[in-house]
């Protein structure tokens, strides 16, 4: 395989886990409104958001995913310089981007979210909590499953 083909290769790979991880998101993100609402005492009440389509919630991660990214390079530039010598400081330089850039992270979503649904910024912050509960939860049933899955294949081995 030559470098271009390889380069190819990763690009479609890269796009291909955009429009999967945007999706799987867009799902979430509905989840997350639909459970804000249940735990404010339903859909149809003063204090509900209503739940956007699939199409509107993809556009809303997919956004949401750039501009966390942007600012994810901006802080990685800033917290580790690239002339930063590698070696157990990275890897604390590393967390401490990681650290800064979740509270970042929470507020771009809740912004977009208040820019695009109606609704205050302080339920939208509530969504965005929800969205990480949901997602968080979503990702531990999957580690489980395929943690069952290793443990029956190596046992039957």
């Amino acid at each position: 395989m030559q470098n271009g083909d390889a380069l190819a290769a990763l690009l479609c790979f890269l796009a291909f886990m955009v429009v999967v991880s945007t999706l799987i998101g867009a799902i979430i993100l509905r989840a997350a409104v639909s459970l804000f609402n249940k735990l404010t005492g339903g859909p149809y009440t003063p204090t509900s958001v209503p739940e956007p389509s699939l199409g509107k919630a993809i556009l809303i991660t997919f956004a949401t995913s750039v501009v966390n990214a942007v600012m994810l390079f901006a802080v990685a530039s800033v917290t580790a310089p690239p002339a930063a010598p590698a070696g157990p400081r990275g890897s604390g330089v590393q967390l401490a981007a990681y650290l800064l850039s979740t509270p970042i992270s929470l507020l771009v979503m809740a912004s977009m979210l208040k820019a695009t649904l109606p609704t205050s910024f302080g339920r939208a912050i509530l969504i965005t909590l929800y969205y990480i509960v949901v997602a968080t939860l979503l990702a531990l049933a999957i580690a489980a499953v395929i943690a069952l899955v290793v443990a029956i294949f190596a046992a039957s081995s």
